[in-house]
């Protein structure tokens, strides 16, 4: 009889197992955090980020002293790309290339945020490896500049993401067919 409860159970076990992993809020992961007078500056960034696909990077800005959210600072980010990727682009013959650049600025806004209280930029990964992110922020003649880096993967493959959802009808009907059966022996020595 404990066999069979088990089984029963399997496929709510199964459900809880094949369920997303990390929860996202409204900025995402907490990437790095610093106070810098007369500013707390919080980078938010996606859990994963993958290289040629968009991802939202999130700065709040705080006052220090009080840590109420300051709404009229001027955010810049500046992503500079990991080294691996400036020494993929050198040709060993004719020396570095002219056409892949690895610093780009992107300004941060409350306009592009969902989050109002956040400064946004959607930013496009283009190489895999760590990334150096320096953010300048300034407000009312004071400024702060903050560095941290950030990890872009390989995107993933559509396949691997379905093989999941793939093997579980084989896995419900093997599970049907193993309490099928296990019914059957009950009814028989019963």
């Amino acid at each position: 009889m404990n066999r069979l409860h088990f089984i029963q159970a399997l496929p709510a076990l199964l459900m809880l197992g094949l369920t997303p992993c990390d929860v996202r809020g409204d900025g995402g992961v907490v990437r790095f955090r610093e106070t810098q007078s007369p500013f707390v500056i919080t980078i938010f960034t996606p859990s994963e980020i993958a290289a040629t696909s968009p991802a939202e990077i999130s700065v709040m800005v705080q006052r220090q002293d009080s840590s109420e959210p300051i709404l009229d600072a001027t955010v810049d980010l500046t992503f500079t790309a990991p080294a691996s990727s400036a020494e993929d682009s050198v040709d060993q013959i004719c020396g570095p290339s002219e056409t892949t650049p690895l610093d780009r600025a992107v300004p941060a806004t409350r306009r592009q945020s969902a989050n109002k209280l956040l400064y946004s930029a959607q930013v496009k990964f283009d190489a895999v490896g760590e990334w150096r992110m320096q953010a300048l922020i300034e407000r009312a003649g004071e400024s702060a500049k903050i560095a941290c880096y950030i990890p872009v993967a390989s995107p993933p493959g559509g396949f691997v993401k379905l093989l999941p959802y793939l093997l579980l009808p084989p896995l419900l009907v093997a599970l049907f067919a193993v309490n099928h059966g296990l019914r059957g022996q009950a009814l028989a020595s019963g």
